[in-house]
């Protein structure tokens, strides 16, 4: 028997994501029985309300458990049309879903595979779990509808973590409440020191405007600028009239972790203060900030660092939050990234802040920061934003075979059509046009030029290679010939079935994908002249291999041991393996599969309910799904970061109409925008871990079919393309 115990009030993943608030209160759990009851109790355990019960007796109808309704479904659906419904049970699990469904709920779960024993006395749950991992995600379809059930929610876990997406909403600042004796502690007199010597603009009157109007007052503003911003920095502050302040003339610009270092030596009242505390001049504090950090100051008197956690703000908007104590778990992160602008330093302290390790910082949990996102084309980015590269622009005779002579990619881009009102359909190509990627000579090297011009990276190829057999392999061997041709690149095996639908399951199957010893030793063989190319891409010196599908593998982990093997002997001193996050990935122990990485493939990975009722002239035809991208990028920025090694993806969008036409998948509200704020979440969080592991891709740069592509079209023109270049030279 295989376990997982979770101990009530001990979920540390579940506690963190939901003390944010992001939760409707919309779900009904069916039946009533024993099963729903200790899944009611573990819910409300870990801070996830329910509105109540369904269950077809009609004795139960009306009458309550813990304060919850027990309703006959319909009955149900009337009192909440938009509630997920959870079945519980598998014993008439059929006739429950059909049930559901005629009645109208647009959204059903269903948990199965685990057999449930709660202790009473160690008051712990155990899960005893089968291996799913050979399972694919089925779907039941009615109505105009669609319910797709993953593998990963046939565990607890996977669950809870599905309905914390499913209620996501935007994020939205609450400055938490200070305690009611907070006037009690000891009041410590703190020097805040604005760091001016970056820039001036005009979101210096509002960092100044937050000291003028914090609750607690027993501190000094200390402002350190350069010559060049002097002049502006002291009218600025006269205007803004917040009391008495001391100004510093540095040498040069500084980061924050700096600029403690830097009063300490010319600041002579340095020590007559208890704390010292810095923030960037773009930046603003909380109205509590400063009475936070006396009340921690006081609690937390072994620590000689302290920080906060922080919200990002674009423009006029609070895009997301960033939760340093969560992030300061992983090894990879530093002690000035996980400081960033907002650093609260004991005078007393001897030690350099950069050399603090970050053990030593106490983060406080509130938002007492606001961190300023803008555009700073001065600073050269670190960040690789890699996109995903389709090569399927060229005619090849399997698909003449398959699809009708002259079949690329085009064909199906072209034939469609919207479903709904507002629906953008077709996708018109602009500036290159309808391209054909063996017969137009010089197109590669256009879209090379233009990614370039734009600021990606790189791309990442997707590779057809079938038991030894490549296809769509021109375009790849073109770069690979071309020396000329600088730009870096890797690879991404698409190693799934090739099907008539698109979904490499199992169904009308193309080309099959064989995955055997032999087969999998020779793929490595085959690709590792393409791994020993100068241009291509690397992660700590390994070049970077992509698996798109690792559990297809028999035995991935001992293939992964070979391939490593194979890469030593040709003269490699390793390659990085990177798992792809998609419909695959099962939640398995990632330190069971002997890989170094996983890289997001947006939009897949959420679960979202269906926009498809809200949606006006929607095709009576259409069965598909449609989903909102907004509610998409705000889980996408709201996700906590991984504890392995994570390659964040970015979703322009994703529509794949042109390939399943009434049947697609859809995500509508797709904008340069929005999807701007998604990367520039992503940019800002990778931006703190070490330089070499700072990748992110981009889903994707030419997949037209799927409405996911940064080349020009005649709607947006370059739009997306300028959106990627000002979010990755944002000021991280």
């Amino acid at each position: 028997m295989s376990g997982l115990a979770v101990y009530l009030g001990q979920c540390d993943w579940a506690e963190s994501i939901m003390s944010k608030e992001i939760l409707d209160k919309s779900i009904y759990l069916m039946p009533f029985t024993a099963t729903s009851i200790l899944l009611y109790s573990y819910l409300k355990e870990h801070g996830v309300d329910v509105l109540g019960f369904c269950d077809n007796n009609a004795e139960l109808n009306m009458r309550q458990s813990d304060g919850k309704p027990i309703f006959l479904p319909s009955v149900a659906y009337e009192e909440n049309h938009g509630a997920t419904v959870v079945l519980c049970e598998m014993k008439f699990f059929d006739e429950m879903v059909k049930q559901t469904m005629e009645i109208g709920f647009g959204y059903i779960i269903k948990v199965t595979g685990l057999s449930i024993d709660f202790d009473l006395k160690k008051h712990t749950y155990i899960l005893e779990e089968e291996d799913y991992s050979s399972l694919a995600p089925r779907q039941i379809q009615w109505g105009r509808s669609l319910v797709r059930m993953a593998p990963t929610l046939r565990t607890w876990r996977g669950l809870i973590e599905h309905l914390i997406n499913l209620n996501i909403k935007p994020y939205k600042f609450k400055e938490s409440d200070l305690p009611s004796n907070y006037n009690f502690v000891k009041a410590f007199r703190f020097i805040v020191c604005i760091n001016a010597t970056k820039v001036y603009t005009t979101e210096y009157e509002e960092c100044l405007l937050s000291l003028k109007n914090q609750l607690y007052s027993n501190f000094l503003t200390l402002i350190t600028c350069t010559k060049k911003t002097e002049r502006y920095i002291k009218e600025t502050t006269k205007s803004i009239q917040t009391g008495n302040c001391v100004f510093l003339i540095a040498p040069g610009q500084m980061e924050n972790i700096d600029t403690i270092e830097f009063i300490r030596t010319a600041f002579t009242g340095y020590t007559d203060y208890d704390y010292a505390l810095t923030l960037g001049a773009d930046d603003k504090l909380t109205k509590n900030a400063l009475a936070m950090f006396n009340i921690k100051s006081n609690e937390f008197k072994n620590y000689k660092v302290l920080t906060a956690n922080e919200d990002r703000i674009y423009g006029d908007e609070y895009i997301s939050p960033y939760y340093k104590e969560y992030n300061k778990k992983f090894d990879s992160i530093n002690t000035a990234g996980l400081l960033r602008n907002l650093v609260c330093v004991d005078t007393k302290m001897k030690k350099c802040v950069r050399e603090i390790n970050v053990n030593e910082i106490y983060v406080i949990e509130d938002i007492l920061y606001h961190y300023r996102i803008y555009k700073d084309t001065t600073k050269k980015t670190s960040i690789k934003a890699i996109a995903l590269y389709l090569p399927q622009f060229h005619a090849i005779p399997e698909n003449d075979e398959w699809w009708g002579e002259g079949f690329t990619e085009w064909t199906n881009v072209r034939r469609a059509y919207p479903m709904f009102e507002g629906h953008y359909q077709p996708r018109i190509p602009s500036e290159l046009g309808y391209y054909d990627l063996v017969n137009d000579k010089d197109i590669q090297k256009k879209q090379l030029e233009l990614a370039k011009k734009y600021g990606i990276y790189g791309f990442c190829y997707y590779y057809y290679w079938f038991n030894g057999r490549r296809l769509l392999e021109k375009p790849l061997d073109n770069i690979l010939n071309n020396p000329e041709f600088d730009m870096p690149f890797c690879i991404c095996w698409a190693n799934e079935n090739w099907t008539r639908r698109w979904d490499g399951l199992e169904n009308e199957i193309l080309m099959e994908q064989k995955h055997s010893r032999d087969s999998d030793e020779q793929f490595i063989i085959d690709v590792l002249p393409i791994l020993k190319d100068p241009r291509y891409i690397r992660v700590n010196g390994a070049p970077l291999l992509l698996i798109y599908r690792y559990n297809l593998f028999p035995d991935f982990r001992n293939t992964v041991g070979f391939w490593r093997q194979k890469a030593k002997e040709s003269g490699l001193d390793d390659i990085h393996i990177s798992i792809v996050e998609t419909t695959g990935w099962t939640g398995v122990e990632f330190g069971d599969l002997n890989c170094d990485s996983e890289t997001e493939m947006p939009p897949w990975g959420p679960n979202m309910s269906t926009i498809n009722d809200s949606l006006a002239n929607l095709n009576e035809n259409f069965t598909g799904w449609v989903f909102d991208y907004v509610k998409l990028i705000y889980q996408r920025m709201n996700t906590p970061r991984k504890k392995h090694l994570w390659f964040g993806g970015a979703a322009i969008g994703f529509d794949n109409t042109a390939r399943r036409m009434e049947k697609a998948y859809i995500f509508h509200g797709s904008t340069p925008e929005n999807y701007q704020k998604l990367l520039m979440s992503l940019v800002d969080s990778t931006s703190r871990y070490p330089e070499d592991e700072q990748i992110i891709f981009i889903n994707a740069w030419n997949e037209w079919a799927e409405s996911t592509y940064l080349e020009p079209d005649e709607k947006y023109g370059d739009a997306y393309l300028k959106a990627t270049q000002e979010a990755l030279t944002i000021n991280c």
